[in-house]
């Protein structure tokens, strides 16, 4: 399958879930239940590992879509030759595993985007703005 040239930008949901519950969450208002089935990562991979993207990244989204639950093994499972991801994410969670189990090279930004392979989402809800920021330098520093 080869994406056409047309298109600028692509996202999988790879979960509705979040845990931070905002009111103001557009997933909450959709009407679609949030513990729907979900594809495995290896169902995602085969798929995404064999689409020609030319240059377009595919952006990993959600809910959040590190509440998805092989997300360490998908995005290990992703063929970054054939692939480029970048990550919308709340960041809620660990970054300390994160770090550790993920290589700053499964995240580029593919040719056609301006988007940061790490996009983080800031929601006054339910975000310490203070304990956010320390989470983007952590990830800062190691290289994502």
């Amino acid at each position: 399958m080869r994406i056409p040239k047309e298109v600028t930008y692509a996202e999988a949901y790879l979960t509705l879930k979040c845990g931070l519950g905002c009111s103001y969450c557009i997933n909450s208002h959709s009407g679609v239940s949030r513990n729907r089935d979900e594809l495995s990562a290896k169902e995602w991979t085969d798929w995404a590992n064999n689409v020609e993207w030319d240059g377009l990244s595919l952006t990993l989204g959600g809910g959040e879509p590190t509440e998805y639950k092989e997300f360490y093994e998908l995005i290990n499972r992703l063929d970054e030759s054939k692939v480029k991801v970048d990550l919308l994410t709340n960041v809620s969670f660990d970054v300390d595993r994160f770090v550790k189990n993920i290589s700053p090279d499964k995240f580029s930004k593919g040719e056609n985007l301006a988007y940061k392979s790490i996009r983080v989402s800031y929601h006054p809800e339910r975000h310490n703005p203070k304990e956010l920021v320390e989470k983007v330098n952590v990830l800062q520093e190691n290289g994502f």
